[in-house]
């Protein structure tokens, strides 16, 4: 048989206090956090994970960029992934620099996540857009800053459907006009930016900025370096993608339509009216803008 001695068991004991559960930085965790310290994120990662790599990555971007003691820092990830709002879950990269690649007459979207410190209320955020400059040469080519766009991603609560699914929640969807915003407890604030650089850009790289400020910190600046290639896109590219929208008609429709083929995309419900003289109007605009299917 064999025996433990009382130290070992006792040491067992105490280890199992320490790191099980509930009981993991209770002490220092302010409500927002102390509240989904036991929950695991989509990726199925612990809060304890979670909170741990935050905090390195917030330390390694205050390094990085020279400044200490930060009341947020700056995320950036790419078009293609979701981004939920616990700031403790965000899966981009904390970096005060994003590169882009773009043909000419051609949009490149990014996202831009404002990350404030654990148990720092982030307040009255604004954010904008320099112009793109050319760098070398003595052309001093220009992109100017209202072909950088911005909006603020909304977030839409889902139910559980009859399938399995890593997220039920807030879930991120709608492109919503850019305004300040503040931002509490677990939130991130995020931003979708995308540059459409224009048909007769000069080919190079450029280079700008995206200046962050809010009423009580101090401003950050994310670098945007974009090289531009040396051929150009059509106007509208020849393979339909084709929605419905709520609205055939009216300026709210109009305003939708016109994001939607400036994006090669053919809000087909235009065909759907039948107010005569609406319908006149809004065809009109849209194949204008390169409508093809309706």
């Amino acid at each position: 048989m064999m025996r433990l001695s009382p130290l070992p068991t006792a040491l067992l004991v105490v280890a199992a206090v320490s790191v099980g559960g509930s009981g993991y930085g209770a002490p220092e965790f302010p409500d927002a956090e102390r509240a989904v310290q036991d929950d695991v994120d989509h990726w199925g990662q612990a809060f304890s994970d979670q909170h741990r790599l935050f905090e390195e990555r917030f330390r390694a971007f205050e390094k990085h960029t020279g400044h200490d003691g930060l009341d947020y820092v700056l995320g950036v990830e790419t078009s293609l992934r979701k981004t939920f709002p616990n700031k403790y879950s965000f899966k981009g990269e904390f970096a005060d620099t994003v590169d882009l690649w773009t043909a000419r007459n051609e949009a490149e979207a990014f996202q831009l996540a404002v990350l404030p410190r654990m148990g720092f209320d982030l307040e009255e955020v604004v954010v904008t857009a320099s112009d793109l400059v050319k760098g070398e040469g003595a052309d001093n080519a220009v992109i100017p800053a209202d072909a950088v766009r911005l909006w603020r991603v909304g977030f839409v609560e889902t139910q559980q459907p009859p399938y399995p699914v890593r997220k039920v929640g807030l879930w991120p969807d709608p492109l919503l006009e850019i305004e300040p915003f503040s931002l509490t407890g677990l939130d991130l604030g995020l931003v979708w930016i995308e540059v459409k650089t224009p048909a007769d850009a000069a080919p190079g790289d450029y280079v700008g900025t995206v200046t962050v400020r809010a009423s009580n910190a101090r401003a950050l600046q994310l670098t945007v370096r974009l090289h531009v290639w040396d051929f150009a896109l059509p106007d509208r590219i020849p393979m339909p993608m084709l929605v419905w929208t709520r609205e055939s008609g009216g300026e709210d429709f109009l305003e939708i339509a016109d994001l939607l083929l400036a994006h090669h995309v053919d809000p087909i419900s235009v065909g759907r009216n039948t107010d005569l003289d609406e319908l006149d109007r809004s065809l009109e605009f849209c194949l204008a803008r390169g409508l093809m299917f309706f």
